[in-house]
């Protein structure tokens, strides 16, 4: 899997500067080549042709049009078998750009880090030696400084170096995708493979139709990403219009490639859009799962969220029948939450709604009705832990991105046991985002609510070995 988008803009880059799937690329090139085969074959066929002598008319026209037809074929053979042998050698080459820029990736991050690290300790060092009155304690201090100012200008010269590796990897993806695209122009410009009606209409029709296939496919993919965070039918409309999106990049690419394959665009924009379209289609399935359940979960799911959203209970007294309505509402949505191996959901119950503060009942039901965000590289997560022997510990699978002192009751909201009152927080850095083998809101336990952002980590995250998350910090916590 490619690094995400979120890790090359740490290092300076916009997105991913070598995308594509070679294994699609690929593939794509031995489909080309298993047509050339059948067209040699159907060629060969056609000039087999022997009606036994018969002499007519008819017969002599017939033979003519074979033959036509043969040597048309033929020239279409040497286009599909250019362009399996140029996607076959392309496919390879931008592997090898892709391996060779996550490698430099990986070091460029881990170099600013340790600039970062560096600049950290210069200026910890500097406000030292700026406060002691000892003269050689404040030597000392400023020869740190120094060190760690050269550290960091080396880890800053480092980055330099695996940025220039990952901008040559995407050189070398380039000149590999030119000779490709040299090798199929070689073969296209001399081969005479032209007819009337594609020169008089055909061509003209289809650039137009691959044209508003792209349009249609771009619009329906920034759409898709707008409507994502609407309340209720945002994931409903979002995974409609990926369903568009992905038909109209197909289309798209098609066109793209036919053209191609006549000469009437480059190769080019052809592999571009045969990416694309693969990269759009990997979400496909996932889209039609998605609007194949709206009438069911889903739908459910964002209807308790509204509901949730709409309940005021700061203004209106509580009753039995509303704490009901709302305690099944939230158990509906816990009950579609991801649930880690072996782990089992209580429930939040009516009694509970009655006994709780209503500003402390608001807030867990605004938490409960706002999605969780995808995590990022960079973000900043809280743990609370600690509270006696049957406490929690600091190297807990289980971490938030609201700080506890943004709730009025913490211990609610997140979702945290009864018997113990956690009496301190890390505080950490995020270093890979992909680690977080759960994203979801914090579960009902022990009959309180819940509905904070929950990120659930592998045990031991933030240990030296395993870097899913960097410690930042621990401080002590007095919860309410």
């Amino acid at each position: 899997m490619r690094p995400a988008a979120a890790q090359w803009q740490a290092v300076g880059y916009g997105s991913d500067p070598v995308p594509g799937d070679p294994d699609v690329v690929a593939q794509g090139g031995s489909d080309y080549l298993a047509v050339a085969d059948a067209i040699v074959g159907a060629k060969r066929r056609l000039e087999a042709i022997d009606l036994d002598g018969q002499i007519s008319r008819a017969v002599d026209e017939l033979l003519e049009k074979t033959g036509d037809v043969a040597s048309d074929i033929g020239k279409a053979e040497a286009r599909y078998r250019a362009a399996g042998q140029a996607l076959t050698a392309y496919a390879p080459a931008l592997r090898t750009a892709q391996d060779d820029s996550a490698t430099a990736l990986y070091r460029a991050s881990s170099a600013l880090q340790a600039s970062d690290s560096a600049n950290s300790n210069r200026q910890y060092y500097l406000t030292l030696a700026q406060s002691e009155t000892d003269p050689a304690s404040q030597l000392q201090y400023t020869n740190l400084a120094k060190q760690s100012g050269d550290d960091a200008d080396d880890a800053t010269a480092s980055v330099a170096a695996w940025r220039s590796q990952i901008d040559a990897a995407a050189a070398t993806r380039d000149a590999a995708a030119e000779r490709a695209i040299s090798h199929i122009q070689e073969i296209t410009s001399h081969d005479g493979l032209k007819d009337s009606w594609w020169d008089n209409w055909g061509k003209d029709l289809l650039e137009k139709i691959t044209d508003i296939a792209g349009i249609v496919a771009s619009i329906a993919g920034v759409l898709a990403l707008c409507v994502a965070w609407i309340p209720v039918v945002g994931q409903v409309l979002a995974a409609a219009l990926l369903v568009v999106t992905a038909v109209a990049a197909v289309i798209n690419a098609i066109g793209n490639t036919v053209l191609a394959i006549t000469g009437d665009r480059t190769w080019g924009q052809a592999i571009v859009s045969i990416i694309g379209a693969a990269l759009c289609c990997l979400g496909i399935g996932g889209a039609l799962r998605v609007l194949a359940q709206a009438g069911k979960e889903g739908v459910v799911v964002a209807n308790s969220s509204a509901v949730l959203r709409s309940t005021n209970v700061l203004e209106k007294v509580m009753t039995p029948s509303r704490a009901e309505k709302i305690a099944t509402q939230i158990n509906r949505i816990a009950s579609r939450q991801t649930l880690a191996d072996g782990e089992t959901m209580d429930t939040v119950t009516a009694q509970h709604i009655m006994e709780l503060d209503p500003t402390v009942l608001d807030e867990s039901m605004r938490a409960w009705a706002t999605p969780v965000d995808e995590l990022e590289n960079g973000q900043l997560l809280s743990r609370v832990y600690g509270g006696g022997p049957n406490g929690s510990t600091e190297f807990g699978k289980s971490y938030s991105s609201r700080m506890p002192d943004e709730y009025h009751d913490p211990a609610e909201t997140l979702g945290l046991p009864k018997e113990s009152v956690p009496d301190t927080l890390v505080r950490v850095r995020v270093v890979d985002a992909s680690r977080a083998d759960i994203t979801r809101h914090a579960l009902p336990y022990e009959g309180r609510i819940g509905g904070a952002p929950e990120y659930k980590f592998p045990g031991g995250e933030i240990t030296p070995d395993v870097k899913g998350l960097e410690k930042l910090d621990t401080v002590k916590l007095s919860l309410p």
